[in-house]
């Protein structure tokens, strides 16, 4: 069972980074905030702040010459378990060092987009379940960040400012 759960994370990292890497490409950097050592395998930090001054937080693991990234979610709103999910997955790393090799380092981003997770749960950071809004028109405006920006539509590669998004015209912001 463990093994399996071992090839699964693997493999949703893997699959996540790709999403990282052009997070950590969009161009303006945030300025950081200093990390806080949890012990010799864990650091956290604020890598940033939302458009409502939102921390966005990110949790490290290990210290390999491989980095990869995860991103747990880039909306609030129909993505509020892939945030559950990636905290769940810090939990797990906190308890479990032995599962990243010597030579690898990940780091997890819950969420780049704490405003949508806040307009769908009312919570700053972690969340149970039962804290998601049922509301359907809650959780489409949970996708959007608090400039009503698709973040899905913000990427520099063939950006324009305007997208659509189920049938409907969205902004994809005034730059990528």
């Amino acid at each position: 069972m463990q093994a399996n759960f071992k090839k699964i994370v693997g493999a949703v990292i893997i699959l996540l980074a790709i999403t990282v890497v052009a997070v950590l490409n969009l161009g303006k950097r945030p300025a950081v905030v200093p990390v806080k050592v949890v012990d010799d395998f864990a650091t956290t930090k604020v890598i940033g702040k939302s458009v409502q001054e939102r921390n966005i937080d990110s949790y490290t693991f290990g210290k390999g010459d491989k980095h990869i990234l995860f991103v747990g979610g880039m909306h609030g709103g129909y993505e509020w378990n892939s945030v559950m999910l990636a905290y769940q997955f810090v939990d797990y790393l906190k308890a479990n060092h032995s599962v990243i090799p010597s030579n690898l380092t990940v780091t997890i981003i819950p969420s780049i987009n704490p405003d949508g997770v806040f307009e769908v749960t009312g919570k700053d950071g972690r969340f149970n379940a039962v804290d998601v809004s049922a509301n359907a028109k809650i959780l489409a405006t949970g996708r959007f960040n608090a400039n009503n920006v698709d973040l899905n539509r913000n990427f520099d590669c063939k950006w324009q400012p305007k997208s659509t998004w189920q049938t409907k015209t969205t902004s994809a912001g005034t730059s990528a």
